[in-house]
Order: structure tokens, then sequence, then C-alpha cells
């Protein structure tokens, strides 16, 4: 089974004991990397982040709000209401007795935020953005107000979310769903032989129709976007796309692997394509 990365972000003051206090957690979940102080740290790298909310740990003493401002890629912030290791080891304890990773099934999961993300919408491989969500209130001939994603005539393409299927056009489809009260609308445009009917429920990987030509357009509304476009409550999708269990390969001989996420880290290998 493969798990999403999850980082586990301990308070620097008093770390050993916090880290003791975390041993029998990290020792029945996997994949679980801890983390000492969000201080000079980037949890982007983390899908699912959870923050001890510690005294004088994160901005205003509030983990959600510091990630969310700070952290824009990390989808699940997992806050565990515990001021001291002590507090901690317990609330964990009640997590590895129901084997619950995340703490899900306690208060309704409420200490949990999932922002909202959406996965690749069209079987053709490579994966490729053709164009990029690029627009502006001034409008052009050249805004997009969505992403157009590589595909082939006939190409499956899949629902990126759940929802209901609201709309249908000659070529497009809308399927529309709620994420934590807000509603979003996902429009796919450039499709062709579409197989679901008017008020159909799809799961997350249901397949919709095919692609008619060369690349499929998504754009997507919510409630609250922006009005100040043709489309109106359009916003831009572009950091909302993750894609599970994702592989990439460089395209050019020798990519230096280092030990820092820039050219002051030291050189440790090479990876080519092959």
């Amino acid at each position: 089974m493969s798990y999403p990365s999850h980082a586990f972000v301990l308070p620097d003051q008093d770390f050993d004991q916090w880290y003791q206090a975390l041993k029998s957690y990290r020792d029945v979940f996997e994949r679980v990397t801890i983390i000492r102080s969000v201080a000079g740290n980037d949890l982007n790298g983390y899908r699912n982040v959870t923050a001890v909310n510690a005294p004088s740990t994160w901005l205003n003493d509030d983990p959600l709000f510091h990630i969310r401002r700070i952290y824009p890629q990390v989808v699940r912030v997992d806050v565990v209401p515990a001021t001291t290791p002590e507090e901690m080891a317990q609330v964990l304890q009640a997590r590895i007795a129901a084997n619950d990773r995340y703490g899900e099934l306690i208060n309704g999961g409420t200490h949990i935020d999932d922002r909202f993300i959406f996965g690749y919408p069209v079987d053709h491989r490579p994966m490729r953005i053709v164009n990029p969500f690029t627009t502006s209130p001034t409008g052009s001939g050249d805004d997009n107000y969505g992403i157009d994603f590589a595909a082939h005539p006939n190409a499956t393409v899949n629902s990126v979310t759940a929802g209901q299927v609201t709309a249908l056009g000659d070529r497009s489809l809308t399927v529309t769903t709620q994420h934590l009260a807000v509603t979003y609308k996902i429009t796919y445009l450039g499709m062709d032989n579409i197989s679901i009917p008017i008020n159909r429920i799809v799961a997350i990987g249901d397949k919709l129709g095919e692609a008619a030509g060369d690349k499929l357009r998504v754009y997507i509304q919510a409630e609250g976007g922006s009005n100040e476009y043709a489309v109106p409550n359009i916003i831009d999708p572009s950091n909302m796309i993750y894609i599970d269990n994702l592989r990439i390969r460089p395209t050019g001989a020798g990519l230096r692997v280092r030990t820092l996420p820039s050219t002051d880290g030291d050189v440790i290998g090479q990876i080519n394509p092959w």
C-alpha cells in the first residue's frame, strides 16, 4: 500500500520529550517524517502535515492559519490539541487504538482541514499541461479561463472529483460538488462521446466520456470566485491539481541530486532519463 507523504511537526523546545512521546505512533504508522520545529523547514513538499498546537510554535499560535498562509501546497492539516508531550501521547494513543492515523473518527474530524484538490482528468500520457491558466480583468483573446491538458482523440476523460452532473453541452460537461460548504463547478470542454447523463452522481475516476481532440480544457468556478472575468466565479485551479503516486523522470542527462533543494547543497548523485 502506498501512503501519501506525512510530516509530523514537533516543537523545538523540549524536543527530545516530544520525540519520545511520538515513538509509539511512528512505530505503528508508516512514512511519518518528523520535523523539528517549523522554523527553517519548507512543508510544501508534504501532502499531509500533523501540527502540534503547542505554545510559541506557530504564527499567532494557530497552526492552521500558519500553514495555509505560508505553505499553500499542503493538502491536509491535522491539528493535535496538545500543549505538553504527555497530552500529545494521550491523543496519539487513541489514534493508535483505533488504527486512525489522522484521528478522522475523533470529534467528527473537526481538527482536520483538507483543501480542495482534483486529480488528472485524461488518460493521455505523458501528462502535460498545454496551456496554463492565464487571464486578466481587462481580458484578451489569449486569456484561458482554465487549464488545457494534453490529450488525443478518444482518450478517456475521467471525473477529477466526486459530485453530480449538472450541465451537458454539445462538447462539454459540468460536475458540481461541495467542499467545506463551498460549491465548486468543474467544467470539461473539448469532449466527445459523453457517456454520463444529466443529474448522475459520479465518483472520482468515473469515466465521463472521451476527448475530442489533442487537448482537454478544464475550468473551475467557486462561490466567492472572481466576477471580473467573462466566466463568473472563476478561480485559478493551478495549485489544486494533485496526482496520487506521481512518478517523474528527467528529459535530459546528468540531472544533479543535491542534499538541499538549492545549488547550495552538495551534489550526491545524478539522474538520467533511463
